[in-house]
């Protein structure tokens, strides 16, 4: 983590925080908005809908927004933090980066944002949630199974890994668990089916493509798979 700040930072890489219920700012929001569309165009899959926080600007309420600058001036990533625990604590929700952003930039913004709230008086940080990860649980039941199918073998579509893998190194304080409630017990087709639609539309589609396209390369490059699950092994030992 270290390294990724200082290698921003020596990249010319600047913090900065955007208040817009004090002032509006036509300049940062209209680049606020070219990164985000950078970003979509960097996605694995179309943007998910339900469980994704927006940058809100329309309507800031207590957002709390900082973005980081390249070394020449120019808006390359932010993060949008929303409040938790009466605003004793803040959570990292919407994080965007743009093209050539400078490697460390997402780092550097949330270290200085959490240094920002330590001063202020501000005792909690979080990362937000790591979907799926953590499904280990050998008695699991048809549908943790399933998701842990998803989490195992779609991440080329909803980047399930990489996002727990980003957030793990910032060796976090705690790490909380988060549930998820249905009824009946066990869930029909159809109720799968409206919970990928209303994450994304072409969620169905994408993830057929994303599963077919790691079999085709787990096939194709079976040896190299094998070599990185035994580094995996070993780190985690």
């Amino acid at each position: 983590m270290r390294m990724n700040i200082n290698h921003a930072k020596k990249a010319g890489v600047t913090v900065l925080e955007y208040r817009p219920l004090e002032q509006r700012n036509k300049e940062i929001e209209d680049a606020f908005d070219r990164v985000t569309n950078e970003w979509l165009g960097q996605k694995k899959s179309s943007l998910l809908a339900f469980t994704m926080g927006k940058a809100g600007l329309d309507n800031p309420m207590d957002k709390r927004y900082f973005y980081a600058t390249d070394a020449d001036g120019k808006i390359v990533a932010f993060i949008a933090f929303v409040p938790f625990l009466g605003k004793d604590g803040y959570m990292a929700d919407v994080t965007r980066h743009g093209n050539g952003a400078p490697s460390g930039v997402m780092e550097t913004i949330i270290y200085e944002a959490f240094q920002t709230f330590r001063v202020e008086g501000i005792h909690y940080g979080s990362l937000g949630v790591a979907p799926l990860a953590g499904l280990d649980d050998e008695k699991a039941s048809l549908v943790e199974r399933l998701l842990r199918f998803v989490y195992n073998n779609l991440n080329d579509c909803y980047g399930f890994k990489d996002l727990y893998r980003a957030k793990e190194k910032y060796s976090p304080t705690d790490w909380i668990p988060a549930y998820y409630i249905y009824l009946p017990k066990h869930p029909t087709p159809d109720m799968f089916y409206a919970v990928v639609k209303i994450q994304n539309p072409n969620g169905i589609r994408e993830g057929v493509q994303s599963f077919l396209k790691g079999k085709l390369h787990h096939e194709e490059h079976p040896r190299n798979d094998q070599q990185k699950q035994s580094e995996n092994q070993r780190k985690n030992s």
